[in-house]
């Protein structure tokens, strides 16, 4: 924690007014004032004002001044109402003279938008500090009537009149929860159904949640940080001027890259391989093995467990990879021209054994896998060592059971399953929310899966129900960019007279390039097999802001089937590439900043998405709205896992049926994507 008197000593002169500028910004951690409240308050007014050039922020005589102009007081009163909660000028600073304050709204957890040349006027009652123990502000203070702080304002001129209009203004601004009566043309809105029709959502950023995304990118982590760059800072809000504009999002990538002929059956033919030795020598397997050995050893009992158990996770999903050319071989050797006779003894033997038999090989499959880290020179240290025998021969018993169970189960069906395979969305929108960049919002991909049941519901008979209930997904390649789109021309550069059209503000927003796979499950009676050609013409055309195409003509893929047997289609799914990533629901949403890194870090497969917005009011009617109802939503922060094929394969088809599957649940608290109870 940072003492505000410990600021004051750096040396020099030009590096400490640099560093306590910074430390009364929004975007640091708050520093401790506490017994130095009259100092924060010149440091505070000093950074109010823009001339004369300021040279030291700890000039009382020029603190004083501020006062003693009578405009700028005046204008800050005058820019208090425009405090808010969650601010609608993000990211588009054109929607004008509307704000949001929610009940029980902490002084401290307030922005500002509002006129960018008042900006400088707000920072000595918005910025926060640390002063007895708690984050607050000058606004908190005054409306509190710290004894502290009413004695610094005096001190530095604010007379008794003006102290009590600025005491009466605060508690006036912030004390009833404000919504707008209309929807700007420039505020987005997104539609959901709402028990018997539809309500438009606008989504809202919250001040709070921007203020600790940009205080987390600032300090030591493991998670990656990109930027955008916003127009017009000071037009969005206090804090994107204080950055000038470049915002933090958290970067969570799927981190898939699909790669051509990367079958490992192709690679076994091209190399006489018969294991991915690659997945048990790597760094990453490494390092686990290495924690395993009790190199690194925990703090407490507790981490000891909770790093173990995530640890024999990762292993055994290592392991599954390093298998992962037998098991193809095994599901392919029909199909393919490789002689038995040209086979290592155990290849021979796993694939020509009996699926009931297959356990048998688990102990000359644990002394292969300690040959190959003996084989490499980062990884022979782990061979045959003590601590790590009998997790390898265990993981490995455990993945031939399940590889067991998934080549002998069978289930019964009460749905149909339509499957879209190999599907292209370019230019799709990777921001799922303010804080984060990564794989576009599970609301998009819902919204996708909801377009395309109303095109069939409209080329249906009203005696044919048809209900799409929930989806699976999974990415076999993704590319993240920083790109700015050409807008369309909107407007005319004069009016009445021929001129040239103009277009909105050039903005760049990160996109992405997206190659998936869906699953949808339906509820019909009808046979969507004889439909295909309906199936075919009604498939929604966009993406999350993108355009999604069908494979390419060249690959020659049947990319749309369906089926009512749920065999026959896992049979399909568990043969996807291992470089692809199934999306599978974590059961976690916030929406607090920090408690989303707090859970990324319990397990490496974790990764950020978008899962919905929660109501801030119930839903009503409101001008401006596209549908008859309306709400202002903030967005919900998530948690999906990202699973390896050959480990959904391994996990077994009830396993995938009950827990891969994303529905929507529409409530007037909330809209949520969450996981679909099978």
């Amino acid at each position: 924690m940072k003492q505000l008197r410990e600021l004051t000593k750096i040396e020099p002169v030009t590096k400490q007014q640099e560093v306590i500028k910074r430390a009364f910004m929004l975007y640091t951690e708050p520093v401790d004032v506490t017994g130095d409240e009259l100092s924060a308050l010149v440091i505070l007014l000093n950074l109010s004002l823009s001339k004369p050039v300021c040279n030291d922020y700890l000039d009382v005589k020029r603190a004083k001044s501020y006062f003693e102009h009578e405009s700028f007081f005046d204008i800050a009163l005058g820019e208090l109402v425009w405090a808010h909660t969650h601010n609608l000028k993000y990211p588009d600073s054109r929607v004008y003279g509307q704000r949001i304050i929610t009940e029980h709204a902490n002084p401290p957890e307030l922005g500002w938008a509002h006129n960018s040349g008042c900006y400088r006027h707000t920072i000595w009652l918005f910025n926060t500090f640390l002063w007895e123990g708690r984050e607050t502000s000058l606004m908190e203070e005054v409306r509190q009537r710290a004894r502290a702080w009413l004695w610094a304002l005096k001190k530095l001129g604010l007379n008794k009149d003006r102290l009590e209009k600025l005491t009466e203004t605060v508690r006036e601004s912030i004390r009833i929860p404000s919504y707008p009566d209309e929807v700007s043309p420039y505020s987005p809105q997104v539609q959901f159904p709402y028990q018997q029709g539809y309500v438009s959502v606008t989504p809202v950023v919250s001040h709070a949640q921007q203020v600790q995304a940009e205080r987390a990118s600032r300090m030591q982590t493991d998670h990656r940080f990109v930027s955008s760059e916003l127009p017009h800072p000071a037009s969005v809000s206090n804090l994107s001027a204080s950055i000038g504009g470049n915002h933090r999002q958290l970067f969570s990538p799927l981190q898939t890259k699909h790669k051509p002929q990367h079958g490992l059956l192709q690679s076994r033919k091209n190399r006489a391989k018969y294991f991915d030795d690659y997945q048990l020598t790597n760094r990453r397997i490494c390092n686990v093995l290495a924690h395993l050995c009790g190199y690194e050893p925990a703090l407490t009992r507790q981490d000891y467990h909770r790093a173990r158990n995530s640890q024999v996770k990762v292993l055994r999903k290592y392991l599954a990879l390093w298998l992962l050319p037998m098991i193809e071989l095994r599901d392919q050797y029909e199909e393919t021209t490789v002689d038995a006779e040209e086979l290592t003894p155990i290849a021979k033997e796993f694939i020509q054994l009996p699926t009931d038999e297959i356990t048998r090989l688990g102990k000359a499959l644990s002394q292969q896998a300690h040959l190959t880290l003996q084989n490499n020179k980062y990884s022979k240290r782990f061979a045959f060592h003590g601590r790590l025998i009998q997790p390898i021969r265990t993981q490995i018993n455990w993945i031939l059971k399940q590889f067991q169970k998934t080549l002998s189960t069978e289930l019964p069906s009460t749905e149909q399953y339509i499957y879209l395979t190999e599907m292209r969305a370019e230019d799709c929108n990777a921001q799922s929310s303010p804080s984060v960049v990564g794989l576009p919002s599970l609301t998009a991909f819902w919204g996708f899966m909801h377009q395309f049941e109303r095109g069939m519901r409209a080329s249906l008979k009203e005696s044919e129900p048809l209900s799409f209930i929930s989806f699976a997904l999974v990415v076999r390649s993704e590319r993240l960019f920083n790109a700015a789109n050409l807008a369309e021309p909107k407007s005319v550069a004069k009016k009445r007279v021929v001129s040239a059209a103009k277009r909105p503000t050039t903005r760049c927003n990160w996109r992405s390039d997206l190659e998936f796979d869906l699953v949808i499950k339906v509820h019909t009676n009808i046979d969507l097999a004889a439909r295909y050609q309906s199936l075919q013409a009604n498939l929604p055309l966009t993406l999350a802001g993108g355009t999604v195409f069908p494979p390419e003509l060249k690959k020659n893929t049947s990319w749309l089937r369906s089926f009512s047997c749920r065999s026959e289609l896992f049979f399909l799914l568990k043969g996807i590439d291992c470089s692809a990533s199934w999306v599978y629901p974590a059961g976690f949403h916030t929406d607090s900043f920090y408690e989303l890194l707090n859970e990324l870090e319990q397990d490496e497969s974790f990764i950020a998405t978008a899962p919905g917005y929660q109501h801030m009011h119930t839903p009503c009617e409101r001008s401006g709205s596209v549908s008859s109802m309306h709400s202002y939503a903030d967005n919900l922060l998530g948690i999906a896992k990202a699973l390896n094929p050959i480990e959904v394969r391994l996990l077994g088809q009830p396993h995938f049926f009950s827990s891969a599957f994303w529905r929507m649940r529409s409530s007037h608290e909330s809209i949520l994507i969450e996981k679909d109870q099978d």
